[in-house]
């Protein structure tokens, strides 16, 4: 397995890892507070997110699990045979280990837990932030490098 496949599963592995255990302590400190980080701008807040993006569409667990699952299977089996560049396999990393991390919610508690408010702004955390960060350098890598891939 060349460095880019084992770096693919690193990085996935390490953000499920730090999303799950944020998410932990969210679940055990946060449940009943919120404690503010920076005056009327971020503060961390604990939500069940029974829905999507945005808590759109509660209640479709079911079809959450079934897409997350594909998507996972999907993007693994593109980076395990295709020939990426370091500098793509990194951002699809962070894409699917956050929906990885994601998928362990709603399938072992019904629900995603997010708890990062900045104001004006859903709840969110850092799973969402990693497919966030990873599609926005995936699209600047193919906008700027997509003819010489």
């Amino acid at each position: 397995m060349d460095k880019n496949k084992v770096l693919f599963v690193f990085v996935s592995g390490l953000v499920v890892l730090l999303d799950q255990l944020s998410k932990y302590f969210a679940r055990q400190y946060l449940t009943k507070r919120s404690i503010t980080i920076i005056y009327k701008f971020a503060s961390l807040t604990f939500v069940k997110n029974e829905g999507a993006v945005f808590g759109l569409f509660p209640g479709s667990r079911v079809l959450f699990i079934i897409l997350s699952f594909l998507a996972i299977i999907f993007i693994s089996a593109f980076v395990l045979q295709a020939k990426l560049p370091l500098f793509l396999s990194i951002p699809i990393s962070f894409v699917c280990g956050g929906v990885a991390g994601n998928l362990l919610d709603r399938i072992f508690l019904g629900y995603v837990t997010d708890f990062i408010y900045l104001n004006h702004w859903p709840v969110f955390n850092i799973a969402d932030s990693m497919i966030d960060i990873g599609i926005v350098l995936i699209i600047f890598y193919m906008v700027k490098y997509g003819k010489n891939l």
